[in-house]
């Protein structure tokens, strides 16, 4: 494994003040659908818990699903909860996919230096040199069906593997049948951009965009996308 030190974000004031207004653009969204409240919320490439400690503390009555593969992140996240005193999630050393399987290698990506330094951007996909880690990948519907959960909220920050999880879930009818909304990190960096433009045609077949955050460095268009369930 590489033995180069990876810095971790630092849940600072200012940080999780931005993951709070990424949530308060969410809630907005959700106001649109008068008769759905958050129950079962998946956190997919949970980090060190930025966005899981917010959305634990605006859903209090949901049960948070998060989900990090990368060993050391995954021990900074359960240690966040815990800080947090958030008896409302539950935590997952694992990443989910259109397959399970265990030892896949994880690394960091070619993209400049400054951002190489954040294991939020370890990738399966497309990293480049020494792997950083090794971590398991379960199947998205299996998962579902062991734990005998359906999320109605989902979470995906998962740097190129999203276009996984989402043709599983489809294919399981758990997209069409339980998912209300989906918070969907669509980035355009050329080495996901397939997935990204993938994932954004599949969603649209069921969702609508009804909010989005952030900017494409590459090309200025939104990052993160808010989809909700079309109205039949």
């Amino acid at each position: 494994m590489n033995s180069k030190k990876i810095n971790h974000i630092k849940l600072t004031p200012q940080i999780q003040s931005r993951y709070r207004d990424e949530v308060d653009i969410i809630d907005r969204c959700i106001a649109q659908m008068p008769d759905y409240q958050p129950l079962i919320i998946f956190d997919l490439g949970a980090n060190v818990g930025g966005m899981t400690i917010e959305l634990a503390k605006k859903y209090p009555s949901a049960t948070i699903y998060a989900f990090e593969p990368v060993h050391v992140t995954y021990k900074l996240l359960k240690e966040h909860i815990l800080l947090n005193m958030l008896s409302n999630v539950i935590v997952f050393n694992i990443g989910l996919s259109n397959i399970s399987q265990k030892s896949v290698p994880i690394g960091m990506p070619s993209i400049p230096e400054y951002k190489t330094h954040n294991y939020g951007r370890a990738t399966i996909k497309y990293f480049k040199g020494e792997p950083v880690d090794s971590i398991e990948l379960v199947k998205f519907s299996d998962f579902c069906n062991v734990h005998n959960v359906r999320p109605d909220f989902i979470k995906m920050d998962i740097e190129g593997c999203e276009y996984d999880v989402l043709t599983d879930a489809k294919n399981a009818g758990i997209l069409l049948n339980d998912v209300e909304v989906l918070y969907v990190e669509i980035n355009n960096h050329y080495n996901t951009k397939k997935s990204a433009q993938l994932s954004k045609s599949l969603l649209l077949e069921d969702f609508t965009i009804a909010g989005h955050s952030g900017r494409n460095t590459s090309n200025k268009e939104p990052l993160n996308y808010v989809f909700i369930k079309k109205k039949n």
